[in-house]
């Protein structure tokens, strides 16, 4: 990652207090090894260069850049020279995906355009006197100077009351969960581009949230990496919090993403819903990308090709969908398939699916009944507290179990060429 600093713009605007070089650098560090760490002023400024030794001492290159003299003052040319050096060192070194820019000035906005456009990751810090709203909303997270410093107490910060009520709000209205980073955009819309945890004294966004265990219900992120999720706390006890942090690290220990697995509940059974209904209207077999292209012009929530590849080798692998002429040459997208004769409504075709799934979980535990019903459930993304939904698991558990001596799907998520789809071919004979 790189930092760049606007030195004059950061002594000018933090009042009462010296600068603390240290917590500046501090953040840079948490984003990964700091390439670049530039400090730009012009160093003859009493204000500023009594600082040159405390930076120097951290690695912080002091970058001097003259200003021009207007009588007593001394106009900042700052800003021109951090753009020249930020838009060089995308070229110069592409590996650096992290940009730490100490501004706040609107001017800069072009060269975050820029950054964003590359693909960078920007983190902007300004001083409370010199956050501009232009700069903050460009920037994948904005922290506010004093906030690195501040040893706040939440309750005692200024407008906690207004976040709290946003974040009532904002779960309320996704009793399914969101992700971590799905909350805090939806925080920034509601409140302010430049809101951010650290501002009421916290480091991350899951310590903070955790503090707010009166309103949210928090599932961690899997040990395997991800987003941790985020429920009103309303739509279920502690318990099953734990059971559904458990159902998270069972998603990831079976590979079930490989599969391109789905765990909300509505999306997925919405695209098994769309696939059944183009297959059976059309009353002749149909490639898995002629149904993509069909999906793409009358539904918006359309996943992508690939995901949609992937529900249907699974659904080829438990012998739902059927190859009907197999061409050795051809991708198994390309290829034309139709649903086998006893899937002759939605349920079965979900069923089948959804069985599937927790065949695959079984195979990971070894075949053995490790798994119980309530488990399935959350994995499934259903409700463990409603009896029809429990009895739903126990059936498709049951069922699971009784071919679960291997795993039939443990490369469907991963092949996509003319000699898997002979594989699948085998398979299903």
């Amino acid at each position: 990652m790189a930092l760049l600093i606007d030195f004059e713009n950061l002594v000018r605007s933090v009042e009462e207090e010296d600068i603390d070089c240290e917590a500046v650098f501090r953040l840079a560090d948490e984003y990964g090894r700091v390439l670049v760490a530039n400090a730009y002023a012009d160093w003859r400024i009493k204000d500023v260069n009594q600082y040159q030794t405390e930076l120097y001492g951290l690695g912080i290159e002091l970058v001097h850049v003259l200003g021009r003299r207007h009588g007593a003052l001394i106009k900042n040319a700052v800003d021109v020279k951090m753009a020249v050096d930020a838009v060089s060192l995308m070229s110069s070194l592409p590996h650096i995906d992290v940009f730490v820019i100490v501004s706040g000035d609107r001017d800069f906005i072009h060269v975050l355009k820029e950054l964003r456009r590359h693909g960078k990751t920007v983190i902007g810090v300004s001083p409370n006197k010199a956050v501009s709203k232009d700069f903050s909303a460009l920037c994948d997270r904005f922290l506010r100077y004093e906030a690195l410093t501040s040893t706040l107490e939440l309750a005692d910060a200024e407008g906690i009351e207004e976040v709290r009520s946003a974040l009532t709000d904002v779960v309320r209205n996704n009793p399914n969960g969101l992700k971590g980073s799905e909350l805090k955009t939806a925080l920034r819309r509601l409140l302010s581009s430049s809101f951010d945890e650290s501002a009421y004294g916290f480091r991350s966004f899951a310590s903070f949230l955790n503090k707010m265990n009166d309103i949210v219900r928090v599932v961690p992120a899997p040990a395997a990496g991800g987003d941790l999720r985020v429920f009103p706390l309303s739509t279920g006890s502690a318990a099953t919090s734990e059971q559904e942090s458990e159902a998270v690290r069972l998603i990831h220990q079976a590979k079930l993403h490989n599969l391109g697995y789905d765990a909300d509940v509505r999306r997925r059974r919405r695209v098994l819903s769309r696939l059944f209904d183009i297959v059976t209207s059309s009353g002749k077999p149909m490639a898995v990308a002629e149904v993509h292209a069909t999906m793409e012009t009358d539904d918006a929530e359309t996943p992508t090709l690939g995901k949609l590849v992937k529900y249907a080798r699974v659904l080829s692998m438990c012998g739902v969908l059927v190859v009907e002429h197999r061409q050795n040459d051809a991708f198994f997208r390309d290829q034309p398939m139709s649903l086998a004769s006893h899937i002759d409504k939605l349920e079965s075709l979900v069923l089948a699916y959804e069985t599937a799934v927790v065949a695959r979980l079984l195979a990971f535990s070894g075949g053995m009944p490790a798994i119980e019903a309530g488990q399935v459930c959350a994995v499934l993304g259903l409700d463990g507290s409603s009896p029809d939904d429990l009895d739903y698991c126990n059936g498709v558990l049951e069922e699971a179990m009784q071919g679960a001596t291997d795993d039939p799907l443990s490369d469907a998520g991963n092949r996509d060429s003319a000699a898997a789809t002979r594989k699948n071919g085998q398979s299903q004979t």
